[in-house]
């Protein structure tokens, strides 16, 4: 046993030293474990089987930024609910929105809202979420069909309000929104937008992969909320009533990471430290799967080597095999076995299709040579288009009943 530990050691050390090394940020997001099960994901769809596990939920509020989170069998979700306080005025520069982040693809939605222009001077518009359920007190419910996997919930608006920036895909597309306040315009020509009977609208989005689609549903709730508007302009958008509104969050994307318990990440001698210090183990958990180690919630839920080298460097005292195997193999796995080159991050599906376009395009080399050059640029350096002014389009074709 000493001898694999060695072994191990030494082998994350001559790893460690074949990265570009840097000052790395710590990110120690709090959350909840995802319950390990056999999710398996087909053509056929996904699983419905009831999780052995009892789901985890857990509530942390950061004023303006209350953070909901949640995990079980078949999926995890990170929500965050951003609000004014109720005694600002509609001038406070903290603007309302609905995130909805998921590890599996690094992907999610923004939704973000203006209150509607009004004579009287109302005060910011605030959201909040409702629970679904007055017997649980739980805000979230997973959704979980053969085609879609999600989460849904009520979220309540204290005065009209309008739906004025839909990002559905990718979170790095989300982040970069939520820190320029621009988004690549590739982003927002492919909406689809839809009226529902029950007085709710949908809106969704097929990424650049052509396969998979994230959708964003509201519906009003019985007793009060008006039906929602659909504005057919320059930019389409949606206004909602005073009131509370159901929305479902999902996707379709096929490829959902199996995660790692408490127990499976900690090893047997550090099994004290799950009830001792909950909450940095299950942030752990919560981020960690069985082919890799992803940054932090919500803005990095994916790969970055450097960070998981470093973090086992750190933790290898308590971590389990399996755990320490996550992390060397995600590296392994990245190393051209050609070259010897590494590919330090990740960028996801999509966010790789937009890069490998815009070289394209640009390019006046042979498409296989300019996905060469692309590829080899995701691991050091960002892309070099130019982001522009968001703007929710329908594409052509769209749905708009």
């Amino acid at each position: 046993m000493m001898m694999m530990v060695m072994i191990m050691r030494t082998m994350v050390l001559a790893s460690w030293c074949l990265l570009s090394l840097g000052l790395a940020t710590a990110y120690r997001p709090q959350s909840v474990v995802r319950n390990p099960s056999s999710l398996s994901s087909s053509a056929a769809g996904f699983s419905t089987e009831p999780c052995p596990d009892e789901a985890r939920r857990w509530y942390l509020p950061y004023p303006p930024d209350y953070n909901y989170l949640y995990s079980d069998c078949h999926t995890s979700t990170h929500v965050v609910v951003t609000t004014p306080s109720p005694n600002t005025t509609d001038a406070s520069p903290v603007q309302a929105r609905l995130v909805v982040a998921w590890p599996a693809g690094n992907s999610g939605i923004l939704a973000l809202f203006a209150p509607e222009p009004s004579t009287s001077a109302d005060a910011a518009l605030a959201i909040h979420l409702e629970n679904t359920s007055s017997s649980t007190g739980q805000e979230l419910t997973p959704i979980t069909t053969p085609t879609r996997i999600g989460i849904s919930g009520l979220l309540t608006f204290s005065r009209a309000a309008r739906l004025t920036v839909p990002i559905l895909g990718s979170v790095r597309a989300i982040r970069e929104f939520t820190e320029t306040g621009t988004v690549n315009e590739d982003f927002q020509h492919s909406f689809g937008f839809g009226l529902t009977a029950d007085g709710g609208a949908s809106i969704n989005r097929t990424w650049f992969d052509n396969v998979t689609t994230t959708w964003l549903d509201f519906a009003p709730v019985s007793g009060g909320a008006s039906p929602v508007v659909l504005n057919r302009e320059a930019a389409w958008t949606l206004t909602f009533g005073p009131g509370t509104y159901r929305f479902d969050a999902t996707f379709d994307y096929a490829e959902q990471l199996e995660g790692l318990g408490p127990q499976e990440v900690l090893n047997d001698a550090s099994a004290g430290l799950i009830e001792e210090k909950e909450d940095e183990t299950t942030s752990l958990a919560f981020l960690s799967y069985r082919d890799k180690l992803v940054a932090g919630t919500w803005r990095f839920l994916t790969y970055f080597g450097r960070d998981s080298m470093l973090s086992l460097l750190l933790m290898q005292d308590v971590l389990s095999e399996e755990a320490i195997e996550a992390v060397i193999g995600s590296v392994l796995e990245r190393v051209n076995h050609t070259d010897g080159e590494y590919f330090g991050r990740e960028r996801g599906r999509e966010r790789e299709r937009e890069v490998w376009h815009s070289a394209t395009e640009d390019s006046t080399n042979n498409v296989p040579q300019a996905r060469s050059a692309t590829r080899r640029s995701w691991a050091t350096t960002p892309p070099t288009t130019t982001p522009k002014t968001t703007s929710a389009r329908p594409r052509q074709g769209a749905t708009t009943r």
